[in-house]
């Protein structure tokens, strides 16, 4: 008996020590994006992604997080095309784990539409703004009461 409690305790122990070095490393990233540094910002979220799968899946909300920095910094990065693909895996993802409404899902769809936009399909970003706009808008009016 004390044998497994001491397994989980480690377990424990190890779990919380792999998450503080995969916020750390993300809120390095983050902080690289927002210094300009897009590319090594890139390089670690695609690391992290990685890593983050491996540790709690595909579907994790931080993989989810993460994934979702990454299409933006492809954005900021003037790579649309792989901002798109990033940003459309990412959404669907978000909306089987969350729901089609979800603030997480709906911000992943937006971060979409700005990604069409700069492939030059300013229609199909257009719709996906409009989509976003109206979900937003029937969640709050679910949230406030009013029409």
């Amino acid at each position: 008996m004390h044998g497994t409690g001491v397994r989980i305790e480690s377990y424990e122990k190890s779990f919380t020590r792999v998450s503080r070095v995969l916020i750390t490393r993300t809120v390095r990233a983050d902080s690289l994006n927002d210094q300009g540094r897009s590319e090594a910002a890139e390089k670690e979220y695609r690391a992290l992604v990685i890593l983050n799968t491996r540790h709690e899946g595909a579907d994790a909300a931080w993989t989810l997080r993460l994934r979702h920095a990454l299409g933006f910094t492809l954005d900021k990065l003037r790579r649309f095309e792989e901002a798109e693909s990033e940003n459309r895996a990412t959404w669907e993802s978000r909306k089987g784990a969350l729901g089609d409404e979800a603030p997480l899902t709906l911000t992943t769809r937006h971060s979409l539409a700005f990604s069409l936009h700069g492939l030059g399909r300013p229609d199909e970003a257009e719709a996906e703004y409009e989509a976003v706009l109206e979900a937003r808008s029937r969640v709050l009016a679910r949230i406030t009461g009013t029409p």
